[in-house]
């Protein structure tokens, strides 16, 4: 997903949830942080207020990044990266306790594994509506009130200490050997930055299904590039017997091994590998030569259809985030019509 999904699709899904228009932009710009924030700003960070004094210090590296590059080489762990973007996910739910909310059963039942080859660890591929995806949907809305509680209490320390528990660290003091204190105003503004993030790996669980942040030809390889057809126009009815004839999207300019038609099993076959960017696109139809699909088989991939989706659950779990539970799941028709417009590309 680019920006017209991770800022203004989740900024539009936030304001439909109910969010004002201000908390929806701030969501929306959280969510489309994690893919700008790339390996080119690799560092150890702090937070700090308008004076400039440190709020709080990261003392491992941010892992959030959207590329890979030689600055990460030496701390990067593929499992805390993975879960920004590609979050491991072709695992059947084993039992279930008690739901908490009417989304849960739902969400569970719409859940569908992938048979993949013997011998590769299948399990690795991102599929929507995974446990992981529902698991951290509910920690999510639960993180998310408990902030905002926080945000409402009058009592600065005991807000403070309710914080530092929340996020299990110690704030320390200025340089001038004062406590270090988050206005509740901050905490407010905390919460929504923090929902958004999660819906940024929420909503990259429909744009980056079937493939693993991992690099693994055996899961990310999809044969060479003139068998990767992107007919324009075209419906699933057709896409077989249809072949591409081009466009003005060239792999050569993609950023994410896409250049790279016998990509091997390193680190050139991450995310996407060889189909580069055409997850990302909403408008987009293709189909693709899976590697982790039996030998002569092709994956039917319609963009539009799962952006829609992802849109409509966006907007469902930020409603219950904020106490309007809704099983509305009617997409506005002037959001669809913009996911399914075609835009090109150089």
């Amino acid at each position: 997903m680019d920006t017209d999904f991770h800022f203004y699709g989740t900024a539009s899904a936030a304001k439909s949830a109910g969010f004002s228009a201000e908390q929806a932009q701030l969501i929306g710009n959280a969510a489309e942080y994690v893919d700008f924030y790339n390996s080119d700003f690799w560092s150890y960070w702090s937070i700090v207020d308008q004076s400039g004094n440190n709020l709080l210090s990261i003392d491992v590296p941010q892992l959030s990044c959207q590329t890979i590059g030689a600055k990460m080489a030496i701390d990067y762990q593929d499992d805390l990266w993975n879960a920004f973007h590609f979050p491991p996910g072709n695992l059947q739910y084993s039992a279930q306790g008690r739901d908490v909310y009417a989304w849960q059963a739902d969400f569970r039942k719409r859940f569908k594994a992938r048979e993949t080859r013997s011998g590769i660890k299948g399990t690795l591929l991102c599929r929507p509506y995974s446990k992981f995806a529902h698991d951290m949907i509910l920690d999510t809305i639960e993180r998310f009130k408990s902030l905002i509680a926080l945000s409402k209490i009058t009592n600065g320390q005991e807000a403070q200490q309710g914080l530092q528990k929340a996020l299990n660290t110690e704030f320390g003091v200025d340089k001038n050997g004062n406590p270090r204190r988050l206005t509740t105003a901050n905490i407010e503004r905390l919460a929504h930055i923090f929902l958004g993030i999660r819906m940024h790996v929420l909503a990259d669980t429909w744009a980056h299904q079937d493939f693993s942040g991992i690099a693994s030809k055996d899961l990310n390889g999809a044969g060479t590039l003139n068998n990767v057809y992107c007919p324009k126009n075209s419906t699933p009815e057709i896409w077989q017997q249809s072949t591409w004839t081009g466009s003005l999207w060239v792999f050569a300019s993609d950023t994410d091994c896409a250049a790279a038609p016998n990509a091997p099993g390193s680190q050139a076959c991450r995310g996407h590998g060889q189909v580069g960017h055409y997850p990302d696109y909403s408008w987009l139809s293709f189909f693709y030569p899976a590697a982790w699909m039996s030998s002569g088989t092709f994956l039917l991939r319609s963009n539009p259809e799962q952006y829609n989706e992802a849109w409509l659950w966006l907007r469902r779990v930020m409603s219950e985030a904020i106490g309007k539970s809704t099983t509305d799941m009617n997409i506005p028709t002037n959001v669809q019509a913009v996911i399914a417009k075609p835009v090109e590309t150089q």
